[in-house]
């Protein structure tokens, strides 16, 4: 699918060293549940939306401040930090 893509897709090992070593998870987070519209999906992630619904919980950002967001998606950002390079 990458090769008809309007972007191509961002190398998800890379999030941290592309962001002086810091993983973005204020970023990330908010492209996950929508907070930042994405132009290859053209705004909000509708065909997974559903998936990241559910009980809430806070991550901190790399700055220290609270993101609220919902377990699935704390999950998926806890997988992420873990494939860095």
């Amino acid at each position: 699918m990458a090769g008809i893509l309007e972007n191509a897709p961002a190398d998800l090992t890379r999030l941290a060293a592309n962001n002086d070593g810091v993983f973005p998870t204020r970023r990330v987070v908010s492209q996950i549940d929508g907070r930042t519209p994405l132009s290859g999906h053209g705004g909000e992630m509708p065909v997974y939306g559903w998936f990241f619904k559910g009980s809430p919980v806070t991550l901190y950002a790399e700055t220290g401040t609270e993101i609220p967001t919902t377990r699935a998606v704390a999950d998926l950002i806890a997988w992420l930090k873990a494939i860095q390079d």
